[in-house]
């Protein structure tokens, strides 16, 4: 090998993924098939990071969810609105979305003393705190504290779930199929929904 500095030139500094472009131009395109796959993919990788770097327990990790949903979302949303992709949500309530997150993680710090950072937090800090938490969040916090599931990490949940199935249906509506094959889960619900 030389020592030579290769020095490359981009024309355009804003370059995108192919697939993106492809996705954006296939007919019916909507924004969760869009970037769907991309948002879960992208909320699971900053799940993994802090949880990973914060030693996150499961009922943490499905406290933090919402939040590394909503900035995801946040994300994709901006270049839905530049590429003006149907269904692209707007920015207020991306403002929302993302408002209701920290308040859930903030009842979540409330409710167990845990400061989402690796430590505790002092009775006085939990008081501050919940000045600014609306109370319905505080009664789903302490509802995933002690059962392990509430409606609004469940919820946030089943939205990644379902953009992460937006990618899955844009590769079969390419295929020539409307839907894509349902799961498991999602063959249960329907059950369920059909008997009452």
């Amino acid at each position: 090998m030389n020592d030579e500095i290769l020095d490359a030139v981009y024309e355009n500094d804003h370059l995108e993924d192919p697939r993106e472009t492809a996705a954006r131009a296939a007919e019916g395109a909507n924004f969760e098939s869009v970037y769907g796959g991309a948002i879960y993919h992208g909320a699971r990788t900053e799940l993994t990071a802090v949880s990973v770097r914060y030693d996150y327990s499961e009922r943490e990790r499905d406290a933090y969810w919402p939040k590394a949903l909503a900035r995801a979302i946040d994300t994709c949303a901006t270049r839905g609105r530049e590429h003006g992709v149907d269904g692209t949500p707007t920015e207020d309530e991306i403002k929302t979305a993302r408002e209701r997150s920290e308040h859930f993680l903030g009842a979540w710090t409330v409710v167990t003393g845990n400061d989402m950072e690796g430590g505790r937090l002092s009775a006085h800090q939990r008081l501050e705190i919940a000045k600014s938490v609306p109370s319905a969040f505080i009664a789903q916090a302490r509802e995933l504290n002690e059962e392990g599931i509430c409606k609004f990490s469940n919820r946030a949940f089943e939205l990644g779930q379902d953009l992460r199935r937006g990618e899955r249906t844009r590769g079969d509506a390419q295929r020539g199929r409307d839907k894509a094959p349902a799961t498991g889960r999602q063959r249960v619900r329907q059950q369920q929904r059909s008997r009452g």
